[in-house]
Order: structure tokens, then sequence, then C-alpha cells
């Protein structure tokens, strides 16, 4: 099995700025995106635009990520 960034379930919590950015470039990489945010509407936007899913439920979407990005203040 390949251990490239393809192969990632990437989790990012907070679709500002930062987060925005992480999701961009883990776009890039191929990884599969899920997106938590707090504010629906930053949410929508955010995982639209990079074709991810958005989280609903925090535990459930960190249990299932290889990696996760906190990008909270």
């Amino acid at each position: 099995m390949k251990s490239g960034p393809e192969n990632l379930n990437v989790l990012i919590i907070g679709a500002g700025i930062t987060g925005e950015r992480h999701a961009k470039a883990q776009h890039a990489l191929g990884s599969k995106l899920a997106i938590y945010d707090t504010n629906p509407t930053r949410l929508t936007q955010i995982a639209q635009k990079f074709g991810a899913e958005m989280a609903e439920n925090l535990p459930s979407a960190i249990a299932q990520s290889n990696l996760v990005y906190v990008c909270t203040p």
C-alpha cells in the first residue's frame, strides 16, 4: 500500500483563512478532505471550493482522520 498524501483522510477544524490555506494545499496533494466549522456559511463555502466533506460530528470526524489540522483561534 502506498503512503502518499492521496491516501490520507484529512480533517481541517476551522474554515477561516488558515483553514482555507491548509485545505488548498491538501486538495492539491489529492488528500480526501473533511472540514468542520461552527459557521455553516463559511463551512459550506470552503467545502464546496475544495470538494470536501462537511463534518457535522467532530469526534466521529477525528476518529476517521489520519491527519487533523486545528486552525482555530
